[in-house]
């Protein structure tokens, strides 16, 4: 069982040791007793090395600046460096430059930029390492303990250290200052420290730190292995699987094999009483993590994979954008909503963002002259085609009823907004480069369906309540539950109309946030093979024809909430509030007793 021991001060052989608290001294903050490997802490190290906002996460934006590892020989010879684009965009004109006794060679590698445009060979696509952005389980070579087959009587590594740089943007820039930030990780020590970079002598006080940063010069997580019998790296590499399985098994004793030190280097005497009790807590938080991400890298597995498709920090820098362009619309939406407007404004927001940054790199890659064309089926509030048209994307949305918002939209905007009824098995938009379907209810699974009917057409689909083609989507697989195996039938429909499809995560206030993606137009090339093929997947879902929603021209209907007895298209009739009748028989039968009981006192 892990615990947290406070005080405790050791030397790495396992004596006691007594320290002065000085600015030049190591102090014991937390210890942590737990039951992980070495090879496990380096995982959750690299980790956190990668993106600040698992210890911290106040942090806004952050990005790398450089990668460099040291030989354990000559610490003053760099193995390689790597330089990455010097601005918080997604990292372009990446370097990196490798050394040694005999050669020297250069190389210069193009990532994804902050336009979308991706080269051919792409260093660092995600700006960040791609163990991170896969959530696996697999740790990066330079942690194993690589060794020269030449004169090795014991393995030892040959990189003694990795040093990282990154820069880190807080939320609140008005009030907290953007720091550098360096990182070493110390192979043979196995010492992960953290150090902020003053730009003077001057600065070197706790007040020029974020507020959100432990106020030290700087701070470690060092690992001790209390096993008297050292582990080799590479017992652990060929079967990790099996080690994982003795650290679960471990975690059940008592004796732990491992512990974990937070340690600090104060400013000075006068800092120590005065933050002591915060970094106690900030340590005992940061270990705890420690020991539960390095008890379970080997079997953990992301839920929802993110950035698939568009690169995170090309993203964020778009939505920025964005944001702050529309934010205004969610303190004067004129739209009648049970939810906070901002949820509709800033998940629209995020969506138009996310597809500007997806037909950017469509743009590069294709070198195309014009910006794509849309429709947007279901548009409902239209916020996202006022959004994309406004940035330049010509672009119509489609709904049964007009909303009351539209009005005070741009009248270029109004004119594209267009109320009428879809039947999606005679309809299609052959001079639209793009469909959208985000949250189109029973329109999502013909989405593809009318994708299909125009060569070079692709989609982009936001699933939200369930339907096939004919009616309620039913299915259910326990295992996954309900909206992914929803998710896997829409998948399973574009593909066999000959799309491939990509589902990637969005970043956006909703549960329900896992859109699909054609990455390619359909590859079925013969008209009959596809009207087939569409036909059958009609023929399974016993489909006759399609009923739309009663059209309401020129009626506003901003109600989200339906009246009893009302048609919901999701739920169907919405039967009377049976709580509420129940609740005034009980306030009648209430008086009726006290009246009882008041004649009977007479």
């Amino acid at each position: 069982m892990d615990t947290i021991n406070n005080n405790t001060q050791k030397k790495d052989d396992g004596s006691s040791m007594t320290t002065t608290m000085t600015s030049n001294e190591w102090t014991i903050i937390q210890s942590l007793d737990c039951n992980i490997t070495n090879l496990a802490f380096w995982y959750v190290m690299e980790k956190w090395a990668y993106n600040p906002q698992h210890t911290l996460k106040p942090v806004k934006k952050y990005y790398m600046i450089s990668k460099t590892t040291l030989n354990d020989q000559n610490s003053n010879n760099p193995i390689s460096t790597v330089h990455y684009h010097s601005n918080n965009t997604a990292g372009s004109d990446t370097t990196t430059t490798s050394t040694s006794s005999t050669t020297t060679t250069s190389t210069t590698s193009t990532s994804i930029s902050s336009d979308g445009q991706e080269g051919d060979d792409v260093q660092d696509r995600h700006h960040s390492n791609e163990n991170e952005e896969n959530g696996g389980g697999l740790i990066s070579e330079e942690y194993l303990g690589e060794t020269d087959n030449v004169d090795d009587d014991e393995s030892k590594p040959k990189i003694s250290k990795i040093i990282y740089k990154r820069h880190i943007i807080p939320r609140v820039i008005e009030k907290d200052n953007e720091i550098d930030e360096i990182i070493t990780h110390d192979l043979l020590n196995v010492t992960s420290t953290y150090s902020p970079v003053f730009p003077n002598q001057e600065s070197m006080v706790p007040l020029y730190l974020p507020f959100f940063y432990p106020k030290v010069v700087e701070f470690r997580y060092r690992f001790v292995n209390n096993n008297n019998n050292k582990r080799k790296f590479d017992q652990e590499i060929d079967n990790p699987t099996k080690n994982n399985n003795n650290n679960n098994n471990n975690n059940n004793n008592t004796i732990p094999n491992s512990t974990i030190y937070f340690e600090v280097k104060y400013f000075s005497r006068e800092y120590q009483l005065k933050y002591l009790e915060i970094l106690k807590n900030l340590g005992k938080e940061l270990l705890c993590k420690v020991g539960k991400w390095g008890s379970n890298y080997t079997t953990y597995q992301k839920h929802a994979h993110y950035d698939r498709v568009v690169p995170r920090s090309v993203y964020i820098d778009q939505y920025e954008i964005l944001k702050e362009k529309y934010k205004s619309m969610a303190t004067n939406w004129y739209e009648v909503t049970c939810c906070d407007p901002q949820k509709y404004v800033y998940e629209d927001v995020a969506i138009a963002a996310y597809l500007i940054c997806l037909w950017k790199m469509e743009e590069t890659s294709k070198s195309l002259t014009t910006k794509q064309s849309f429709v947007d089926l279901g548009c409902g509030n239209g916020l996202l085609v006022n959004i994309l048209n406004m940035e330049g994307y010509n672009g119509i949305g489609v709904d049964i009823r007009s909303r009351k918002v539209w009005k005070y939209y741009d009248e270029k905007v109004q004119s594209k907004l267009i109320v009428e009824s879809v039947i999606p098995d005679q309809v299609d938009y052959s001079s639209y480069d793009w469909l959208i379907g985000n949250h189109s209810d029973e329109l999502t699974p013909w989405v593809p369906f009318i994708a299909s009917k125009t060569p070079n057409q692709r989609f982009f689909l936001l699933p939200c309540c369930f339907f096939n083609f004919s009616k309620k989507f039913q299915d259910n697989d326990k295992k996954i539950g309900q909206y992914a195996t929803y998710l896997n039938y829409i998948e399973n429909i574009s593909t066999r109309l000959g799309f491939t499809v990509t589902k990637d995560a969005l970043r956006i206030p909703s549960t329900k946030n896992i859109a699909i993606i054609s990455t390619s137009c359909t590859t079925i090339t013969d008209t009959d093979e596809l009207i087939k093929s569409r036909q059958k997947l009609l023929d399974q879902c016993n489909y006759k024809s399609f009923t739309a929603r009663e059209s309401e021209v020129g009626k506003y209907a901003p109600q989200k909430r339906y009246k009893p007895g009302q048609f919901n298209p999701h739920l169907g009739i919405i039967m009377p509030d049976n709580k509420k009748n129940k609740k005034k028989i009980n306030n009648q039968n209430n008086q009726n007793t006290n009246q009882v009981d008041n004649n009977d006192e007479k």
